[in-house]
């Protein structure tokens, strides 16, 4: 369905330092309005940044983090044109920025970050792949270095926490864009380096998938998806491509099995049973889909995977089946890019929400029971990452965090 006739327009005039930037506020009938509460200070001169901020849930309110990254001239460059940045929650504005040498600065100078304790101080800290090839800790509180380990490239996907050893606590895996799978300590002591095949986008996923009682890794690659056990080591390999990947308990059995969606033209997504090696059904979706919400959107007792498709299409699919509950349309432009939708109670109605962003500059609110849109934002930008959502205000539900192409990381809030 295209989008709802809107009952109402409100314009939102911001002077930034790129210029005038026009926010369009949308109520849906029988929807509700996406309210902008702010606009970060962080506008790039390109449009092209495609990582997604991460957010730090404090007692006394939250942090964003957000990978800024940059493209130019080295004359134009400066030592924070590329800057993993802190935004305070409740206003937007700059708390402190970790800066790359220009000579390391383009537009995959930092990946997907991911929040952990590293430290054991009780205190979140950034880890992140670098575009000066190496796997970085950053202090939470000041955006100090902690310590690094080496890639063979960059970094492109979030890295995971996973228990791999006998030592109390959780060990880090993260995979580089040429698919070289590491694990470290929690202090940055390396423990393995396996080289796989293919480039990898998708976030590694963790869990027991075998049925064994131990932890495997799971990666996901344009040559195939390979489980690797605790100790680095591939158990298994499955020609399922993914540029996406995620999990969930797919045929009921109390464990979990994989769902890869795969960029192309077909856009096949397959759920996989590691434990017995097979595929438990493929879907075709015709085009680049891109998922990672998985939930009963519906309240029926069932779970959904929530899937976009390059052009505006989000489908949402039986996790069991793979069959189609419904698919709906979101007004962005032919052929845009539609990253993977989020799912996350952002009404406070104790009920989820489906939030789906766009390179045509809409990040939309929908229905997930049956994708009927509810509210609407857009800027003349694309976004070209997924959505984070979190609780920056301590009300309970969680707000929108969506950064734009230029860099600027803008704060929505839903009203049903």
């Amino acid at each position: 369905m295209k989008r709802t006739t809107a009952l109402a327009v409100v314009l939102v005039f911001a002077v930034l330092a790129a210029g005038l930037v026009v926010g369009l506020v949308q109520f849906a009938d029988g929807g509700g309005s996406l309210e902008e509460q702010w606009v970060s200070d962080t506008a790039r001169d390109h449009t092209g940044n495609h990582h997604p901020v991460a957010v730090v849930e404090r007692a006394d309110g939250a942090d964003v983090i957000a990978p800024i990254n940059d493209v130019g001239d080295d004359a134009s460059m400066t030592s924070t044109s590329c800057a993993l940045t802190s935004l305070d929650g409740g206003s937007g504005g700059i708390d402190w920025q970790a800066g790359m040498p220009v000579e390391h600065c383009h537009i995959h100078t930092f990946s997907d970050p991911k929040i952990a304790d590293v430290t054991g101080d009780g205190a979140p800290d950034v880890i992140v792949g670098t575009g000066r090839k190496a796997l970085v800790a950053y202090d939470g509180t000041d955006g100090s270095e902690l310590w690094d380990r080496e890639f063979e490239t960059i970094g492109y996907s979030r890295p995971v926490l996973a228990d791999l050893t006998d030592d109390p606590g959780e060990e880090i895996v993260a995979v580089d864009f040429f698919g070289n799978a590491y694990a470290v300590a929690s202090d940055g002591t390396p423990l393995w380096h396996r080289a796989l095949n293919g480039t990898v986008w998708a976030e590694p996923a963790v869990g027991d998938f075998t049925g064994d009682g131990t932890t495997e890794i799971a990666v996901g690659s344009n040559e195939g998806t390979f489980l690797l056990a605790a100790n680095g080591s591939v158990e298994r390999q499955f020609d399922a491509t993914a540029y996406t990947l995620v999990d969930d308990d797919v045929d009921g059995d109390g464990r979990p099995e994989l769902i890869a969606a795969d960029a192309g033209d077909d856009g096949v997504v397959t759920a996989i049973d590691p434990a017995e090696n097979r595929r438990l059904w493929t879907e075709r979706t015709d085009g680049d889909p891109a998922a990672r919400a998985v939930g009963d959107g519906d309240g029926d007792g069932a779970t959904e995977l929530y899937v976009s498709v390059r052009g505006g299409r989000v489908v949402a699919l039986d996790v069991s089946s793979g069959e189609r509950e419904w698919e709906t349309t979101i007004a962005v432009g032919d052929d845009a890019i539609v990253p993977a939708p989020s799912l996350g109670d952002v009404g406070g109605d104790d009920g989820p929400e489906l939030v789906v962003p766009s390179a045509g500059g809409v990040v939309a609110v929908l229905d997930p029971a049956n994708g009927d849109e509810l509210a609407a934002y857009e800027r003349d930008v694309p976004v070209l990452a997924p959505v984070t959502l979190g609780d920056l205000d301590g009300d309970d539900d969680a707000e929108i965090l969506a950064i734009y192409g230029d860099g600027r990381v803008v704060a929505l809030n839903y009203e049903a």
